[in-house]
């Protein structure tokens, strides 16, 4: 049993001896087809490397799309805290200024209402000087 990883070739080689030296000769047509088979094998893999290259650069750039989506997310992320900040602070301020309108506003009535009172006052010694 032949266990040669090139029985076609092997069944194909004869045994040649010209001055005493023994050649193993191969047939034309098997080294020509055996010549385009290797032709057309190298054209494929010169092709698949083609293909890989170009899978390599677009696998670059879905890398770089990457990175730029996650910078991106960052960035959205930091202008996303800093907005919920200005946003509290606001709040803040908006909740402080209404505290001062409300102690403005009481101290406004109650302002008046001394006046009232010193009128009255005012009014009813009038009436008693008067």
């Amino acid at each position: 049993m032949n266990t040669s990883d090139t029985p076609e070739t092997d069944a194909n080689t004869w045994s040649d001896s010209s001055e005493g030296i023994l050649y193993k000769v191969v047939s034309a047509e098997i080294s020509r087809k055996l010549e385009r088979e290797r032709d057309e094998a190298n054209e494929e893999l010169s092709k698949k490397y083609v293909e890989y290259d170009q899978l390599f650069d677009e696998a670059e750039k879905i890398k770089i799309e990457l990175e730029m989506w996650r910078d991106g997310n960052i960035m959205h992320e930091i202008h996303r805290t800093e907005l919920e900040k200005v946003e509290q602070e606001r709040d803040e301020a908006r909740e402080n200024l209404d505290q001062e309108m409300k102690f403005h506003h009481r101290t406004h009535a109650e302002l008046v209402q001394t006046q009232c009172k010193q009128l009255d006052i005012k009014m009813k010694c009038d009436q008693f000087t008067g």
